[in-house]
């Protein structure tokens, strides 16, 4: 039973890009595209991960500086 699950889950994991299409830019009737190229959805997660990395640099150089205020507490005494 462990093995047909693992199948399953291969299956569907190989089977997802063939599932999953990105949305083209809509075609007029001549068969071409009205703005020459074929758009692809790009910002749906970009502007997330942009997010998420700027809140995490953040935390970073606050956790480093907060180190840094420690280290010299201890220096001093």
């Amino acid at each position: 039973m462990r093995m047909f699950k693992r199948m399953v889950i291969v299956l569907v994991v190989m089977a997802l890009p063939i599932i999953m299409h990105a949305q083209g830019s809509p075609i007029d009737f001549d068969g071409e595209s009205p703005y020459g190229v074929t758009d692809v959805p790009f910002d749906d997660g970009v502007g997330l991960l942009v997010a998420v990395g700027v809140v995490y640099g953040l935390l970073k150089i606050r956790a480093y500086k907060k180190a840094q205020k420690s280290k010299n507490v201890l220096l001093q005494n």
